[in-house]
């Protein structure tokens, strides 16, 4: 806790509108929540009295946090903060924040918080300017950095000052600028490159890119074919020297069927039967590197690719140990990965089973995917 009371302000009644897109900017959707959600967030993940979310008249929100309370901003910014300050009641203090930089964080609010408290002023996020300036008007000059830093919110003020400074109705494009108009003392706490307001599509591009990373999913696979006389003997895509072979519709590459059903499980497109069912007579005797590129597609298609495999395929014989980086480099190929991110084992059964008594053999895979679509929309 705080040792004193402390209120905040998001301010979200923008327009929003210079982004275009059909939608407020702070709506505007990474992962399936909008914008201003991920602020929101972060301030109830604070231990704030009261929280005032401050809206557009004609937007429609919720919360679930009993803390939050939501009003009516104003045709300005000034005027929809004043309108959320007017909301609080009782507090010491208000932390004021921008609803279009989701990326603040709980660590950054608490030290902000704690600055003002402990050094009884305003303090405001602010991060050292690292690019070269320059002044461009008939001329065009070089502006000295060395004590220049770029202003952020959140903001922390005295309630009571900020509230007398907001009376006074002079224009500002912050607040930290009010309380400087009427002499308070404003101070500079470290705040985080990362947290950048929203104002250009290049800025939500690279904020989805922070808020919304690939998602990652697994995929088990097994499978299971009998050992049968007369057919070439086909694992991970390399013809074995075995006497006997495996039996199926297909070629039945017992290892490469059960990466495909960990792929497809992965994605969530059900098993390798649904997609080459062996009543289909395209199938019978295929080769199973062409099924395994055919489920790398689909996967491609639905914006997933695979990140790596480990299979293992347990059989009394014949070895595998001799042909398992011919496999690696197959099952690589069809998946469009590094053979690098492909493992293959072996192992038996200790004579054990049905493998035990050399009559199938035994394949089971894990398959880890991402999706590359990243912007949540």
């Amino acid at each position: 806790m705080w040792a004193s009371s402390v209120g905040a302000v998001l301010v979200c009644a923008g327009s929003g509108t210079r982004m275009g897109a059909g939608v407020k900017k702070q709506y505007r959707t990474i992962g399936g929540k909008p914008l201003y959600a991920y602020a929101l967030d972060a301030l109830c993940a604070c231990p704030f009295d009261a929280i005032v979310l401050v809206i557009g008249a004609d937007d429609d929100v919720h919360s679930s946090d009993a803390r939050v309370r939501i009003v009516r901003g104003g045709a300005t910014r000034q005027q929809s903060v004043y309108a959320g300050l007017c909301a609080l009641d009782g507090v010491a203090w208000v932390c004021v924040h921008d609803g279009v930089r989701p990326l603040v964080t709980p660590t950054l609010i608490d030290r902000c918080v704690q600055d003002a408290i402990a050094h009884a002023c305003t303090a405001v996020a602010a991060v050292r300017v690292a690019d070269t300036l320059k002044r461009v008007d008939d001329t065009v000059t070089t502006i000295s950095r060395e004590h220049v830093w770029a202003v952020q919110t959140p903001q922390v003020f005295p309630y009571e000052q900020l509230l007398r400074a907001h009376a006074l109705d002079v224009h500002a494009t912050d607040d930290a600028m009010l309380m400087e108009r009427i002499g308070e003392r404003v101070r500079i706490v470290l705040g985080d490159g990362t947290n950048i307001k929203v104002t250009t599509e290049d800025d939500f591009a690279h904020v989805s890119r922070l808020l919304a990373p690939p998602s990652f999913r697994i995929g088990h696979g097994f499978d299971v074919h009998p050992w049968v006389e007369g057919r070439p003997c086909i694992i991970g895509g390399v013809r074995i020297d075995s006497d006997v072979g495996l039996g199926g519709h297909s070629d039945a590459d017992v290892l490469l069927h059960a990466i495909a059903d960990a792929v497809l499980g992965a994605i969530g497109e059900g098993d390798i039967g649904r997609h080459f069912p062996d009543t289909d007579e395209r199938w019978r005797g295929a080769d199973s590197l062409v099924l395994l590129s055919h489920v790398c597609t689909l996967a491609h298609r639905l914006h997933y690719h695979v990140v790596n495999v480990d299979c293992t395929v347990v059989a009394e014989r014949p070895r595998i140990a001799p042909y398992v980086q011919s496999m690696r480099a197959h099952i690589a190929r069809a998946l469009c990965i590094h053979p690098d991110a492909v493992n293959v084992k072996a192992t038996t059964s200790e004579r054990l089973g049905f493998v035990g008594r050399h009559e199938g053999a035994v394949a089971h895979a894990v398959v880890l995917v991402t999706n590359r679509s990243r912007n949540g929309e």
